[in-house]
C-alpha cells in the first residue's frame, strides 16, 4: 500500500481497537497492510513471525466475510509479547466480523 493511501486512511477511515490489533478501515480498493512496531519487537525475526501469522490468519478468515474485499485495511499489532497463531487467528476473525457489522450498518 502507498504511503499516501496510508495517509488518507489514518486521517479519513474509521478505526477499532480489538486486542492485539488495532485496525484503521476505509472504503478502498481492498489492499492490506500490517504493521509490527520495532519499538515493542526489537528482532526483525519476530516481528516477521508475527506478521506471517496476520496475513495467513487474514487470508484464511477473508472468505468468510467477502465485504472486507472492497475495504483498505492498517492492521497494527499493538501486543507486547507473540500470541500464539490461534489467539491471533481468532481476534483476527472477530474484528473482521465488526467490521462488517459496522459496513452492514452504514449501507442500511
Amino acid at each position: 500500500m502507498r504511503r499516501s493511501r496510508i495517509i488518507a486512511l489514518l486521517s479519513d477511515g474509521s478505526s477499532l481497537v480489538n486486542f492485539p490489533f488495532r485496525v484503521h478501515f476505509r472504503k478502498g480498493e481492498g489492499e492490506v497492510a500490517i504493521s509490527v512496531p520495532k519499538r515493542n519487537f526489537k528482532r526483525a525475526v519476530h516481528r516477521n513471525l508475527i506478521r506471517r501469522r496476520i496475513r495467513e490468519a487474514y487470508r484464511t478468515q477473508k472468505s468468510f466475510y467477502p465485504f472486507t474485499g472492497n475495504s483498505d485495511l492498517l492492521i497494527v499489532y499493538i501486543a507486547k509479547e507473540i500470541l500464539d497463531y490461534k489467539v491471533i487467528e481468532s481476534n483476527v476473525a472477530s474484528f473482521l466480523q465488526k467490521i462488517g457489522g459496522m459496513a452492514s450498518d452504514k449501507a442500511d
